[in-house]
Formats: C-alpha cells, sequence, structure tokens
C-alpha cells in the first residue's frame, strides 16, 4: 500500500515514513475481516468521520500567514503528506525551502490529481502477431486476369430488370420544399431555400403522396392478402430468383 502511493505521486522515497503512517491512520477507520467493526470504534467507542479525509500526495494552496509586500502571492502551493497526532488540521510538505508544517486548513487539488494519474495511465498498446509463412501461388498468364476479380463477386448479381422505388415517409423534407417561409425544422437560409431545391430539380429526391393502401408494411411481420403481400413485397426490394439476370 505504501509502495503504491508513493509510486502516484511526485514525492522522493524518503517520504515512506508519512505513507507509512497515513496509511495506519486510514485502515484503523475502515472495516477488516479481523474485527466486527473499525478499529477507532472498538479504541474510541464512537465512529470515525471520514469528512476530513483527503487524497495523500495531492497538491494543495494554503495561505500564508505574513507577507512582505502586496505584490507576493497569498498562498502558497505545497503537497499533503498526512495527519497531525497532536492537533487538527494537515501536514503539508513545501518544496520550495524544503520544509514540512501543519495547517488547519487548505485548497485541495484532489480532482487534478486524479486527472493526471488517468491521463499517466493510457498506455499505446502494439499488436504482435506471429508470423506465418506464406507460399507463393504462380499463375498461368491466362489465369492471371481472372484471379483479380475474387470468386464472390461474380456470383453476385449486378443489376435487375427493374428499378426500386424507395418511399421515405420525411416530413422535415416536405416542409423544407413547400415552405418558403422560416419554421421549427430548419431556419438555416442556405439548407432551406437552395440545397432542397436543388435536390428536387435535379430529380435526386420525388416529392409525392402515398396513398395509405398503398404505404409499405413489413410482410414479415404482419399478415397481409396475396396481392399485398407481393406488392409491399417488391416495394421493399425483395426480389424472386427469375427476376435477376
Amino acid at each position: 500500500m505504501v509502495r503504491s502511493m508513493i509510486s502516484l505521486t511526485t514525492l522522493p522515497e524518503s517520504f515512506w515514513g508519512y505513507a507509512l503512517k497515513t496509511a495506519a491512520h486510514t485502515l484503523n477507520r475502515v472495516p477488516s475481516k479481523a474485527v466486527e467493526s473499525t478499529p477507532y470504534e472498538l479504541w474510541r467507542g464512537r465512529k470515525p468521520s471520514f469528512s476530513y479525509f483527503k487524497i495523500w500526495g495531492c497538491e494543495a494552496y494554503v495561505k500564508r500567514l505574513m507577507t512582505s509586500s502586496k505584490l507576493e502571492p497569498k498562498s502558497d502551493k505545497v503537497i499533503f503528506v498526512g495527519y497531525p497526532k497532536e492537533t487538527r488540521g494537515y501536514e503539508f510538505y513545501r518544496p520550495s525551502d524544503n520544509k514540512i508544517f501543519v495547517a488547519q486548513n487548505g485548497t485541495f487539488l484532489e480532482k487534478e490529481f486524479l486527472s493526471a494519474i488517468t491521463s499517466g495511465r493510457k498506455v499505446d498498446l502494439e499488436e504482435i502477431r506471429e508470423p506465418q509463412e506464406e507460399v507463393p501461388i504462380v499463375l498461368e498468364p491466362e489465369q492471371r486476369d481472372q484471379a483479380i476479380e475474387p470468386q464472390i463477386a461474380q456470383d453476385i448479381p449486378r443489376s435487375i430488370n427493374d428499378p426500386i422505388s424507395l418511399f421515405c415517409d420525411n416530413t422535415g423534407a416536405i416542409a423544407q420544399a413547400k415552405e418558403p417561409r422560416s419554421h421549427q425544422k430548419t431556419k438555416h437560409i442556405v439548407r432551406r431555400y437552395h440545397i432542397i431545391r436543388e435536390i428536387v430539380d435535379r430529380g435526386d429526391v420525388m416529392i409525392c403522396k402515398v396513398d395509405t393502401d398503398e404505404k409499405i408494411a413489413d410482410p414479415l411481420t404482419k399478415p397481409l392478402g396475396k396481392l399485398k403481400h407481393e406488392g409491399h413485397t417488391r416495394s421493399m426490394g425483395i426480389r424472386p430468383m427469375p427476376d435477376w439476370p
């Protein structure tokens, strides 16, 4: 536990004593398998408080007691290293003068400390593959052209006899194409006045009304008559095998 605490901070290994004291302070206040309650509760007769717990090794700002001039900073950036035994407060290490002092409060940068740990653990993993023996295949000159195109592509039909009409019940596209004024569907001038109208003029999209009887219903989930079943199936793009070339 002490090794893990020191490895996640910038403190030198000489602070292992403070890490050990903080670890013992924490373990005495958490449940364990040896006793039914916490060791602190057995010794003091009351439940411990965790409101003052801080992350060991995180940076903090502690207000200075005195400043020589108004231009100097009012607080020092320090590192939290433990809890004092004689009084309430926290033990801080100030790297600027290599001193440890006790203060009752400070602004702890715990979120920044956790985010730095998370970003530091990102490791780029490279996929290692064992080399496989490859056997070169020599083809005859007349077979090289045939090997360029995969065999599976030759088995797939390229076209059908009649095109498929796909209907889309898009109220937003209808509103954009027919409504010249501003509406809730869009407020962008280029999209409302130019793009949709150009697509319609090119014939890429055709706006038309589809009757209720001609609206596509899924023939695989809904019971339909024979004629409706065949018509809706063709509208979905499903074709029987004789229709394919």
